[in-house]
């Protein structure tokens, strides 16, 4: 079987670096939530989160399960590759 390979490229926007600076997980408790957002984006409606072991944080296991929709190679291309666009406030804005 073969597999079509196309090459696409990543496209940052001027505003990256203030995007970066604000949303960077700078503790273990900011960095769970950026699993949750990507359900949402992935139009989630159940999100489960489940977090084993805490006493022992070297054997802590945390899993993150949502019925979400994956992303095509659409999205791939042009959300996860454009950074800093709120793609998900534009599509809920309605158009005039």
């Amino acid at each position: 079987m073969s597999v079509a390979v196309r090459r696409v490229s990543f496209r940052s926007r001027a505003c990256l670096i203030t995007v970066l600076g604000r949303d960077l997980s700078s503790d273990q408790t900011t960095g769970l939530l950026e699993p949750v957002k990507n359900a949402y984006d992935a139009d989630a409606s159940r999100i489960l989160v489940e977090l084993q072991d805490l006493a022992d944080p070297a054997r802590t296991v945390t899993t993150i399960r949502d019925d979400g929709y994956g992303m095509t190679a659409a999205d791939l291309e042009t959300r996860w590759l454009s950074p800093a666009i709120a793609h998900k406030e534009r599509e809920m804005v309605p158009t005039l």
